[in-house]
């Protein structure tokens, strides 16, 4: 019996213990922010601001004036944190705030206003940040802001500082999970017959455009290489300057002549530029092109422009080009 009741003295000690942690009033000091020399600017715009727990916390409903959105959703007590994209630019405020930071009002380090305990919620970009109440009004550490930008200190200036970074911005505040931007890569070379042209395609544009001389004597004006990666297919185009080439034979001459003599359609006269089996077959004795290796299929077709001639070989459907992924185009000259 004994044991009984000390197990149920222990229960409801236990029961009034959990009662108290969680009952604190709203409105109940926890805490203090303290005054502090170290100014804050957002974007070179001073801020208010305060220390807690020796780190800078600034006011979060002074971030609606320097282009931050802060929602108050009242239903569930959560304050809501975002930069958002005007214009396909970070926001920015038409006028910032005429803050001018001064000397603190008291001592540094000793208090300035009464940290009050919540219940509200806050957020940033999506992520539940720490958070207090003074005087009605939420402060966040300053630190927080980095989901939009970078947040530098300067011991000297006793400055500390945001800097917006747009593709943080872009990227909804969570820069870090994108795949990294890679750009496209492209060389070139030549036998005394063929010119092979290895791209690594990249994620910053769509396409690929470029002369590519041997050396600093070659310019190589008189073909430009393009390549397209889009919704509709990878396409790899020649342009030749005929007008450009040399009075000497040259590689580059011997391939115009080569392509030129393939019975593949022109964009002047047919709109079916659909490459037969025995057309196909003619092509890639001369026109090879590689996927990570692999060969690939497609319709090589001609065009005219003004001054050019160009050689568009189109992928078939059934090659899907990405970044990283490595083209090569061999072109030879049976001339």
């Amino acid at each position: 019996m004994k044991r009984s009741l000390s197990f149920i003295l222990i229960a409801v000690l236990l029961g009034v213990f959990s009662i108290s942690a969680s009952a604190i009033a709203l409105g109940t000091v926890i805490g203090h922010t303290l005054y502090t020399d170290i100014v804050a600017d957002i974007d070179g715009h001073p801020i208010r601001s305060f220390n807690v727990d020796n780190h800078t916390v600034v006011v979060a409903e002074d971030l609606r004036a320097y282009g931050f959105d802060v929602i108050w959703h009242a239903k569930e007590r959560w304050l809501e944190i975002v930069r958002p994209v005007k214009d396909g630019e970070p926001k920015t405020p038409k006028v910032y705030p005429d803050y001018k930071p001064s000397v603190p009002a008291g001592k540094i380090g000793t208090p300035a206003h009464n940290i009050l305990y919540t219940d509200i919620v806050t957020t940033i970009a999506g992520d539940k940040v720490e958070s207090w109440n003074i005087n009605g009004e939420t402060v966040i550490p300053f630190r927080e802001l980095a989901r939009y930008g970078q947040v530098l200190y300067d011991n000297d200036s006793r400055r500390s500082m945001f800097v917006t970074e747009a593709y943080k911005v872009f990227a909804g505040g969570h820069a870090d999970e994108q795949v990294p931007v890679m750009t496209w890569q492209g060389k070139s070379e030549t036998t005394e017959n063929s010119m092979t042209v290895t791209l690594t395609v990249g994620n910053d544009t769509d396409d690929f455009e470029s002369f590519f001389g041997n050396d600093k004597t070659d310019v190589n004006l008189d073909l430009f290489w393009t390549m397209k990666t889009s919704e509709q297919g990878a396409s790899v185009s020649l342009v030749f300057y005929p007008g450009e080439f040399r009075t000497q034979k040259t590689l580059r001459e011997n391939l115009f002549i080569t392509l030129n003599r393939l019975p593949i359609p022109s964009t002047m006269d047919n709109y079916d530029l659909t490459n037969s089996p025995e057309v196909r077959k003619a092509v890639a004795r001369v026109f090879q092109v590689t996927l990570n290796g692999k060969p690939v299929s497609g319709n090589l077709f001609s065009a005219d422009g003004n001054g050019h001639s160009d050689f568009i070989f189109r992928f078939d459907n059934k090659f899907s080009v990405k970044a990283g992924d490595i083209v090569s185009i061999t072109v030879l000259s049976d001339y």
